[in-house]
């Protein structure tokens, strides 16, 4: 399996439940992702975290709403070619990371 490869990376609605920690480290070629609804939300720890870092490529980050609602941080670091990030949707209420602190580090905002 040749995950340097991906350039796109999708996660279907209700899935991983009860993960505690997701990173996405490091994948040259990642462009986008995007996490369906109610997903990562079995973990209730204080130590749960979604990481997304060194992916120089990865320009959209999607996650659709009520994923990630017991998580404590997500950080982003070191995707400089981000340019969008989309949490839940106008429509409806979302309650994805309801108890996060967000973190975005590194050159994102250096080229804006």
């Amino acid at each position: 399996l040749h995950l340097t490869k991906l350039s796109a990376f999708d996660i279907g609605p209700s899935s991983f439940w009860n993960t505690e920690q997701f990173e996405i480290n490091s994948l040259p070629n990642l462009e986008s992702i995007l996490i369906g609804e109610n997903s990562f939300n079995g973990a209730m720890s204080d130590h749960s975290s979604f990481r997304i870092e060194n992916c120089g490529k990865i320009e959209s980050v999607i996650i659709y709403n009520s994923s990630f609602i017991f998580y404590r941080s997500f950080t982003i670091r070191n995707c400089s070619k981000l340019s969008t990030i989309i949490i839940g949707s106008p429509e409806s209420i979302s309650s994805s990371f309801y108890l996060s602190n967000l973190s975005i580090e590194g050159s994102l905002w250096d080229v804006m």
